[in-house]
């Protein structure tokens, strides 16, 4: 068992200028909160941004002042996604670290659920959530709730991947805190996965357990859309994942995932291209270094990038009414 001084869980959230997501997930969490088992085996800390507006503070107060173990810490200056997680982690004092989007939120019951569950697997080094996807708002599900079979142990790093479909999702991570603290990560900063990547290193020396019931309410609110900027976030997974062989993966592990990426490269591109990517000589050389060995596919995601927007959200419109 853990002393009283020590959290067994730390609730690590790295915020940027979304009150109402805060809100909501503080909102999802206050119930069980209150309750002082909770609240002497869990801690929550918030790391704003630098956000502009300041409205993250006036959020924060009344939760701050009724709950003692929540804490509040504003960055100097904006660190960027990737060392604001770090950070965030840095300042944890639990066994293990939840890290946890600030425009997501949890079902009813579930903190209670997830530390049952940790002060019963006290030597698991990840733990990942089910999560299910909502809209904007949070009120209409847009995803479909997958079976509840309780929580799976995959004793083997790569089956954990392969059934999971690597485990990319921020808000699904529960890592312990010794094996993140392990690894080198400045090697990550500026990667778009950095928590990914951190996980994927270290998952090898340890257990994972699945959780299969919804914990997570994703909001489907994509940051990466903006100007295409998730096809260089698809393309930063590709680099990732094609680097796991010195961590220990197997090749056939790799090629099951390459696999998924030559599936689903020319649907990313139209998408990127929709919301205004660029074909420029370095992201088409990349393409090329990348996926030369797939040159059909390959001449037709170049073909994506150059052909006009509109053109591209009509045949998505029609292939929508075909399904």
């Amino acid at each position: 068992m853990l002393s009283d001084t020590k959290k067994l869980l730390s609730i690590c959230i790295p915020a940027y200028n979304d009150r109402i997501g805060l809100r909501d997930l503080f909102e999802s969490l206050a119930d069980e909160l209150a309750d002082p088992v909770i609240s002497k085996r869990v801690e929550i800390i918030v790391r704003d941004d630098a956000s502009p507006d300041g409205s993250l503070e006036t959020i924060m107060a009344g939760y701050l002042e009724k709950f003692s173990n929540v804490r509040f810490v504003r960055n100097d200056v904006n660190l960027g996604f990737d060392k604001n997680v770090l950070a965030v982690v840095s300042d944890a004092v639990g066994q293990y670290c939840w890290l946890m989007s600030d425009n997501d939120a949890i079902f009813p019951g579930s903190l209670v659920e997830i530390v049952r569950i940790l002060e019963e697997n006290q030597d698991v080094g990840h733990v990942y959530l089910q999560a299910v996807t909502f809209d904007k708002d949070l009120k209409k599900l847009q995803s479909k709730i997958k079976k509840d079979v309780g929580s799976i142990r995959f004793d083997s790093s790569e089956e954990f991947i392969t059934v999971i479909n690597l485990p990319g999702f921020i808000s699904s991570q529960i890592v312990r805190k010794d094996l993140w603290d392990s690894i080198e990560k400045e090697k990550y900063i500026g990667n778009y996965w950095i928590h990914l990547s951190t996980i994927l290193e270290f998952l090898p020396r340890t257990f994972g357990l699945y959780v299969t019931w919804p914990v997570i309410k994703a909001r489907n609110k994509n940051a990466w859309a903006k100007d295409g900027k998730n096809m260089y976030v698809f393309l930063s997974l590709h680099t990732i994942i094609n680097n796991l062989g010195e961590f220990g993966y197997s090749g056939e592990c790799i090629k099951h995932f390459n696999r998924g990426f030559i599936r689903d490269l020319l649907e990313v591109a139209a998408y990127a291209r929709i919301k205004g990517l660029r074909a420029s000589f370095s992201l088409i050389g990349e393409l090329v270094r990348k996926f030369y060995s797939h040159p059909f596919r390959l001449m037709a995601v170049l073909l994506v990038l150059i052909t006009p927007r509109v053109i591209l959200r009509h045949l998505g419109k029609i292939k929508t009414k075909l399904l």
